[in-house]
């Protein structure tokens, strides 16, 4: 059994705290040591039957070797995942969900969190800290860059490229051989059918860049 901690005891960390149980019922792999939250009043509580053992201190002084996921959805982890890896005792490992194929023509980084009923192809890269939440679909070729989260439904179609620190809301999804920047908001039910840049927010059927 491997030791692990989950980083972020909200709303995902408690999905995530699920899916690790449910890859212990394909076969035992985690030991689910407790969360760590920055948010004071969870200091030493305790939440779904897990101890809260700290803020993110506790783990940039962690002295052995333990696996954490980060259970973080907020567009500024990154920042809290570099305060990580400052600590060398610290492995970010893919939490995968048992039920996904995994091809053998892809590949992946470390630090992604891929939820139940994903559909996943051939020949996809995937690259740090991305978020797939329920039933995502990816399809052949896609390269994905870091810090992306895809929400329930949506789908990414064949030779679509992403950049970083992109949102996909639920049941969004990109056509075939698109390309995506960075930084932007895909809203809930839109379809891309362009090329994006950076920082721009979409919606609609096909998804306009909006002006706020």
């Amino acid at each position: 059994m491997r030791d692990i901690i989950i980083y972020g005891a909200g709303g995902f960390g408690r999905e995530v705290h699920v899916l690790l149980k449910q890859i212990n019922l394909h076969g035992p792999t985690f030991n689910i040591m407790g969360f760590v939250d920055d948010n004071p009043a969870l200091e030493k509580g305790e939440v779904n039957g897990l101890p809260v053992l700290g803020n993110i201190e506790f783990l940039t002084g962690f002295e052995r070797r333990v696996e954490v996921v980060v259970a973080l959805v907020h567009p500024t982890k990154n920042e809290l995942v570099d305060k990580l890896k400052s600590n060398p005792n610290l492995i970010f490992p893919n939490v995968i969900h048992p039920g996904i194929y995994w091809d053998d023509t892809n590949q992946i980084g470390e630090g992604n969190v891929l939820c139940h009923g994903m559909n996943l192809t051939c020949n996809i890269k995937i690259g740090n800290f991305n978020v797939f939440n329920g039933r995502v679909g990816l399809g052949h070729d896609v390269s994905l860059g870091n810090y992306n989260l895809f929400g329930p439904n949506s789908f990414i179609a064949g030779t679509v490229t992403v950049g970083d620190f992109n949102i996909f809301a639920m049941n969004s999804s990109v056509i075939q051989q698109k390309k995506i920047g960075d930084f932007n908001k895909i809203n809930l039910n839109s379809v891309i059918i362009r090329n994006t840049g950076n920082h721009g927010v979409y919606f609609g059927v096909p998804a306009t860049k909006q002006s706020f």
